[in-house]
């Protein structure tokens, strides 16, 4: 018997591309499976009504759904409001199931509000062209204790989107991301107590500024970040950067990989007054644009510690600090236990304060 091999529940046998723990999968007497008998996924024929279908008949009546291998055309957005609890829906893999937006600009594959308890995993989300406007799952506010894991992105405005309405979501479980070609993969807003881990992000390159791999927003609450890649941005890898509202505050980071794209304005990392009291660990910068450094602070942050990273400045002789805004950027900061390599102006201090930015231990490598 093959070591990924799930006992059938209520079907036929289901192999997945990894071993499951027991924790992953509902209660053998809780949950069976539901077939898409219904559906085409060919990636031509709309699957929209049956997926939907699906969807409903697997909440009624307390069934995983599964997606076999195939791509699964949707027409327009698919809304899972409060009703929508509990959902389980898995595929054959991340490049085996597979949602193909039709319209690739602009619009939402998976719209939701208020589902509480949804596990996805195993399958892919796409569209037939680079796009300016596809959000492949959008989380309007109020959902809490999702798990998504094993999931792809392709070709997206958007790929995960959480927040945006003020409403608190919590408990999300993420892990085993791959998105390519995702203008900002993952934006985090509104949300506490979740993590976030084994995340593969490419940018694309896009020239658009605004376009980050992780832009984590405002109104974040103890969560944490692990084992992460962030490529090609547009504007910045990781973009911590408040647009107004509520500060967000314990947001944690451990391994993080970040590369910027050539284009000019690319960064790896900013950080402004609207985060406090966050720790970064193990950080790896190299910064390929023309312009600035890898490392930018902004007005107001707050107790932003960084500690072990190092950092490599392939295109411009700045160092791997920079701050920008008026008077005192940072308040209890500090950037320390790093090295960084050549090219460097020589004008940065290897122990020091740069604009409230308390810096000690940080080498020329």
């Amino acid at each position: 018997m093959p070591t990924n091999y799930i006992p059938p529940l209520g079907g036929s046998p289901v192999f997945c591309p990894y071993k499951p723990s027991s924790s992953e999968l509902p209660p053998l007497n809780a949950m069976t499976d539901l077939g898409l008998n219904n559906c085409i996924g060919n990636g031509s024929t709309d699957d929209r009504a049956h997926i939907i279908a699906g969807m409903d008949a697997a909440v009624a009546q307390g069934k995983r759904l599964f997606f076999p291998t195939g791509t699964y055309l949707i027409s327009s957005f698919i809304t899972l409001s409060s009703t929508y609890n509990n959902l389980y829906m898995y595929g054959d893999g991340a490049t085996s199931s597979v949602f193909k937006m039709a319209n690739p600009d602009p619009a939402i594959m998976f719209h939701c509000t208020g589902s509480t308890g949804n596990t996805w995993r195993n399958l892919g989300f796409t569209t037939s062209a680079v796009s300016n406007g596809v959000y492949a799952i959008n989380i309007n506010g109020g959902c809490q204790n999702w798990t998504l894991d094993n999931l792809k992105f392709t070709n997206m405005r958007f790929g995960i989107k959480i927040g945006g309405t003020t409403v608190q979501s919590s408990a999300w479980t993420v892990s085993n991301i791959d998105m390519d070609n995702c203008r900002t993969g993952l934006y985090v807003q509104d949300l506490s107590y979740s993590t976030f881990t084994n995340l593969d992000i490419d940018g694309g390159g896009h020239t658009g500024t605004g376009d980050h791999p992780l832009y984590v927003n405002v109104d974040n609450h103890y969560n944490t970040y692990s084992n992460l890649t962030l490529t090609n941005a547009g504007g910045f890898c990781l973009h911590l950067n408040g647009d107004g509202g509520t500060v967000s505050t314990h947001q944690d980071f451990d391994t993080v990989t970040m590369i910027s794209d050539t284009t000019d304005y690319s960064h790896c990392f900013t950080v402004d007054g609207y985060f406090s009291d966050c720790n970064l660990t193990n950080l790896t910068f190299t910064h390929r644009d023309n312009l600035d450094a890898p490392i930018v602070w902004y007005d107001g942050a707050t107790n932003i510690i960084i500690d072990g990273f190092t950092a490599t400045n392939d295109q411009t002789t700045a160092p791997p600090l920079q701050t920008k805004g008026v008077g005192t950027v940072c308040y209890d900061c500090e950037l320390k236990n790093g090295t960084y390599a050549t090219p460097n102006d020589g004008t940065w201090p290897g122990v020091g304060e740069v604009d409230g930015v308390e810096v000690t231990l940080v080498v020329q490598g």
